[in-house]
């Protein structure tokens, strides 16, 4: 018993640890639909990546909602493309956050 006790406790140490990702969000006050839906997405997409990324929404308007990544690489801030989800017949509901983050994640070049 204090055998198989011992091969798992090795087993487990030798396994990979994935840090998560540290993200900031922000946007502008008061906006449609805030941070939060495309926070939450950019979380998820990045589980298991170890890096710092902040989400800077810059545009946050019932028909249009735009954002890039910003993070540190080589000593050096490096901003994102900006990436836009619109909408012209209705106003955007969450899955536009969703679609925000997914855009972001693919078109940056994160570490």
């Amino acid at each position: 018993m204090i055998r198989i006790a011992l091969v798992l406790a090795i087993m487990l140490a030798a396994l990979p640890v994935q840090a998560d990702p540290r993200i900031t969000c922000r946007g502008p006050g008061g906006g449609h639909l805030g941070t939060g839906p495309a926070c939450s997405s950019l979380t998820a997409l990045l589980a298991g990546h170890n890096v710092t990324v902040t989400l800077e929404l810059t545009r946050d308007e019932p028909q249009a909602l735009a954002g890039r990544l910003v993070w540190q690489t080589g000593g050096r801030t490096v901003s994102g493309p900006v990436v836009e989800v619109t909408a012209s017949e209705r106003p955007l509901d969450a899955r536009a956050g969703e679609r925000l983050a997914l855009g972001l994640v693919q078109v940056s070049d994160l570490p």
